[in-house]
């Protein structure tokens, strides 16, 4: 997903989701009534990247998402196979991010972020070095 082409401090504060959620209010506008289960489906795996342990979990989910849309829109899925799906995983009415997966998520975008500062931090250190050293 292109969010995750920003660099990391701009990042920690994305909600890639949301776009996700904008695609299935357009799903269930554009779609006749028989083609619902298509943007349920969506809406139900797009519950499943906000409670996501990763933004890389997150990701994958969003490129499944995408990778089944192509599918059904070029007639490969039936309306049927969402159907089935979403009796595997339907949508929570009152869907709420559990707190520990919120953490989960929040530790996870930090350990990246000691990681980019670390190297960010041992570069400095390394061309401070080298400046001291030409004087």
């Amino acid at each position: 997903m292109r969010w995750q082409q920003k660099p990391f401090f701009v990042r920690m504060f994305a909600n890639p989701e949301i776009d996700y959620l904008l695609a299935v209010l357009r799903l269930q506008h554009e779609l006749p009534n028989e083609d619902s289960p298509v943007a349920i489906w969506v809406m139900s795996k797009t519950q499943l990247m906000m409670a996501a342990a990763s933004d890389r979990e997150s990701r994958d989910i969003g490129v499944q998402i995408a990778g089944k849309l192509v599918e059904w829109g070029n007639g490969r899925v039936s309306d049927a196979w969402f159907l089935q799906e979403l009796k595997f995983r339907p949508v929570e009415a009152d869907f709420r991010v559990p707190r520990a997966r919120k953490m989960r998520r929040y530790l996870s975008r930090s350990k990246e972020g000691l990681s980019v500062g670390a190297v960010i931090g041992g570069i400095v250190l390394a061309v401070r070095g080298m400046s001291a050293a030409l004087k």
